[in-house]
């Protein structure tokens, strides 16, 4: 059975267990925000034998208000863990973002998989924004972010999910995140088997 240690950042979940032969999430997916005047894009290096999901990108600011994204266009796969054709990027990916330009935060939500037979559960990461100096902060992997309404939507969210302190509220995200490392657990250990 494969071993899993710091799958998901150090999420404390793994056990202890060591020796894992797949990367953290925050080491395989590794994603850099760049602000122009008026543009904005996350820049995307993906290690080898990795691949992300196109449709489960999110992208939301402080106020809890979804942000839009394009992509180009990916590489049509069977997935396995999901039973279906997805459109997923390998090596990197550019996703230019609209930003209305009073972000301090921007979170974002992403996941990926190992060819070799791991799906991450959905990550967390976040980014502070000083537009005054053009300066961006990662803050890396966040224990949970924004509740998601709809993952890899294109329109603006008008209703706000974040605290009145900014920090990010969190309502199923952990349940659905345990059953996905399960559902990995469980994939992983039959096809070591």
């Amino acid at each position: 059975m494969a071993q899993f240690d710091n799958l998901s950042g150090g999420s404390g979940l793994s056990g202890g267990l060591s020796d894992s032969p797949f990367l953290p999430v925050t080491e395989a997916f590794l994603p850099n925000l760049y602000l122009d005047q008026d543009s904005a894009r996350i820049e995307w290096y993906i290690e080898p034998g990795y691949y992300l999901y196109r449709n489960r990108f999110a992208y939301q600011n402080q106020h809890g208000e979804a942000l839009e994204a394009s992509y180009p266009e990916g590489l049509s796969i069977f997935d396995e863990f999901y039973q279906q054709d997805l459109e997923v990027y390998y090596d990197q990916l550019s996703t230019p973002l609209n930003m209305v330009g009073d972000e301090e935060v921007l979170y974002l939500q992403f996941q990926g998989c190992a060819e070799a037979g791991l799906c991450y559960p959905p990550t967390w990461v976040g980014f502070d924004i000083d537009r005054s100096i053009g300066a961006v902060g990662y803050r890396g992997q966040l224990p949970s972010g924004p509740e998601i309404v709809a993952l890899g939507a294109t329109s603006s969210n008008s209703g706000s999910n974040a605290q009145a302190d900014g920090l990010p509220t969190f309502k199923i995200g952990v349940f659905a995140g345990l059953l996905v490392l399960l559902g990995a657990t469980i994939y992983v250990y039959r096809k070591a088997s």
